[in-house]
């Protein structure tokens, strides 16, 4: 995966709507991943995986933003634009891809 892409998409306004209200409009993907982190050294045992910064339908939203990476990741898309199915398998391995690249630790790939 082509690193400008990914620093492309990391600088991108981040679409979780319900997070963004928290945040500017303009809040960025690398500042929700950063968030993200933040809340889990934050709130230690009681972070809620399935539901950080307050949304339980998170991996939606990082599907439908990942989906400019790599469009295989959503399957099929609903009518107003979000995903309505998604390979998950492929997402999984994206965003590892991503957060690697964020966290600069060599080639995207988890050792």
């Amino acid at each position: 995966m082509d690193i400008s892409k990914i620093e492309e998409f990391l600088a991108s306004p981040c679409d979780i709507t319900s997070w963004r209200q928290t945040w500017s409009k303009t809040a960025s993907w690398r500042e929700w991943f950063a968030d993200v982190l933040i809340t889990l050294i934050e709130e230690t045992e009681s972070f809620s995986g399935k539901r950080p910064n307050c949304d339980s339908s998170w991996q939606w939203g990082v599907a439908k933003g990942l989906a400019r990476l790599d469009p295989k990741i959503v399957t099929e898309w609903d009518s107003e634009g979000y995903p309505e199915s998604v390979d998950w398998k492929r997402m999984e391995k994206v965003a590892k891809k991503v957060i690697l690249h964020l966290c600069q630790i060599g080639g995207g790939e988890r050792t």
